[in-house]
């Protein structure tokens, strides 16, 4: 079973104690990548009840199932969505609350089915769909029996339609500079284009800018052409996700990027379902760089090697906001940050959120991390000049005030590994002996297995594919429970043996394949050689591929 992340163990701990203290209706707030899905699949596990996770997209219903599996594999799992109704004798079942909150489905279910629901994406919670079934269910009376909990990424909605309307209390919250400090999610480079286009009359409804008037002022070949060039010179070889002020616009912005010898696709919602999958698996094959979007890929999309987003459309709603940053957070083999790309649109009331204004700084140009730390920095000179303080704020939902005495540092996307991962390409291997290494082996759609590969043979260890957080969580666990303090030393960063001086074979190597420098450790020199040698590989690999196309 996966191991749960310290803060995930305590959102699990909050929300249980907290029921047993008589609260039934909680919220949790985690950001996009922080696992929200594994925490409320493992309070299912710990409570044992009947459970009913509602979702309103087909990709969050598929994902809150595949997380189950991962998380608690004897459980039995339905789906009841549009023609599948598949809910009788199940332990789980996972809904769309489109399908559910009809009164033919609904009356299919009792209120004494369920005593565990999970509304997820809980910022949604106060829609009429959803409080239908809280109701019908009986999970809006205090029943001691039955506890109610919303998990979501932002405890507030854009529309000011306050969540307390379900939800007594938030039970649990991390922000995203909480996790990024603790290197769970990656940092944020951020990077200004400026455009000469003027939204300052475009009509404000429901709290942001108006998606047609939006979409006919900003879709125009010298915008679309700046927004490519911004990517050309800055982001060239990352995988962007853009997002855009209409469906239109998805389709010409990646048209202007095909146009430049970008391999760029548009998604959009009324898009088969069939095609817009095959665009997103390619997109997390690396076969196109970048996809542009209208709405649809701010919730429910997992594609962790997504390095950079471009807000090629303006916001003036933190919600959205953050969706769309959420996108590009999350760990990946490789992967050291995420460039956002905010492009500026001059606006008289000056109210479009980009990511520095949203986080509170300056600049986030060389990190949101640094930005935060210099900031912090410029509070205590002041303090020691005798000048105004410079608070840290951050939005409430954000974390509140960063806590000065906390010592803010860099975190490299591989810091809370404890493990000297190799990567190359397509080939993630953690090394734990001479000749014997853990793999992550991908399977196509940002899935992987994981292998263990010595003289004897290869073990896959997973029983389902899985993403590549859990991978690579299921790999580390394996070597600390199964392997041993040896296989533990060996591929350890901190393993006393890295320090040492290089063998002479390392050197002569080295020697040989022009990689030697000076001053080398041991362990310099055994990454330098494990790097060479799976670089040696996947070139090998593509040629065998490349031989049986052929053939």
């Amino acid at each position: 079973m996966l191991r749960l992340r310290d803060y995930q163990q305590e959102a699990v701990n909050a929300v249980v104690s907290e029921y047993r203290n008589g609260v039934t209706r909680q919220l949790v707030v985690i950001p996009t990548g922080g696992g929200k899905t594994v925490v409320f699949a493992y309070i299912a596990k710990l409570l044992g009840y009947p459970t009913l996770v509602l979702a309103h997209r087909d990709e969050l219903v598929r994902q809150a199932a595949d997380k189950f599996g991962m998380v608690w594999p004897e459980a039995s799992v339905g789906i009841v969505k549009a023609q599948e109704d598949d809910h009788q004798g199940r332990d789980v079942v996972i809904a769309s609350v489109q399908t559910l909150s009809r009164e033919e489905r609904l009356s299919r279910f009792s209120p004494e089915r369920f005593g565990f629901l999970v509304v997820d994406e809980a910022h949604h919670a106060v829609a009429p769909t959803y409080l239908r079934v809280f109701d019908r269910l009986g999970f809006m009376g205090g029943d001691p029996g039955k506890l109610l909990l919303g998990v979501t990424a932002t405890g507030f909605r854009g529309d000011g339609i306050g969540l307390g309307r379900v939800f007594e209390k938030i039970t649990f919250q991390r922000s995203v500079i909480a996790l990024i400090r603790a290197g769970y999610l990656v940092d944020v480079k951020a990077l200004a284009v400026r455009s000469q286009v003027d939204i300052s009359e475009v009509t404000i409804r429901g709290g942001d800018f108006g998606e047609k008037e939006l979409g006919f002022i900003l879709n125009t070949p010298t915008r679309n052409e700046m927004v490519v060039k911004a990517y050309l010179e800055h982001a060239a070889g990352r995988r962007a996700i853009a997002f855009t002020a209409d469906v239109q616009h998805a389709k010409d912005l990646a048209a202007a990027f095909r146009d430049c010898g970008v391999e760029a696709e548009p998604v959009w919602g009324e898009m088969p379902y069939s095609e817009r999958v095959e665009v997103l698996r390619r997109f997390a094959a690396g076969k196109v760089r970048v996809v542009t979007n209208c709405g649809v890929l701010t919730e429910g999309v997992d594609i962790p090697a997504t390095d950079c987003i471009i807000m090629a459309r303006p916001t003036r709603s933190r919600v959205l906001y953050m969706q769309m940053l959420g996108r590009g957070l999350r760990l990946y083999p490789g992967k050291e940050d995420c460039l956002v790309i905010d492009v500026c649109d001059n606006c008289a009331r000056n109210d479009a959120l980009t990511l520095p204004t949203l986080f509170g700084v300056e600049s986030a140009r060389d990190g949101l991390l640094d930005a935060i730390r210099k900031k912090r920095a410029a509070r205590e000179e002041a303090e020691v000049s005798g000048r105004a303080g410079v608070e840290v704020a951050l939005p409430p939902e954000l974390g509140g005030t960063l806590p000065l005495e906390v010592t803010v540092e860099e975190v490299d996307v591989f810091a809370r590994s404890a493990f000297r991962w190799v990567v190359a390409g397509d080939i993630m291997r953690l090394p734990v002996g001479p000749g014997e290494y853990i793999y992550l082996v991908p399977l196509g759609g940002g899935l992987y297995n994981v292998e263990h590969r010595a003289e004897g043979g290869a073990k896959v260890l997973n029983s389902r594919p899985l993403d590549i957080g859990y991978a690579q969580g299921l790999a580390e666990e394996y070597l600390r429970e199964k392997l041993g303090w040896k296989a533990q030393n060996f591929a350890s960063r901190e393993a006393p043996w890295r320090k040492l001086p290089p063998t002479d074979r390392q050197v002569e190597l080295l020697l040989k394949l022009g990689l030697y420098v000076p001053g080398m450790t041991r362990g310099d020199a055994s990454d330098a050689l494990e790097k060479f040698f799976a670089a040696k590989q996947l070139r090998k690999e593509a040629r065998q591929k490349g031989a049986g196309m052929r053939a």
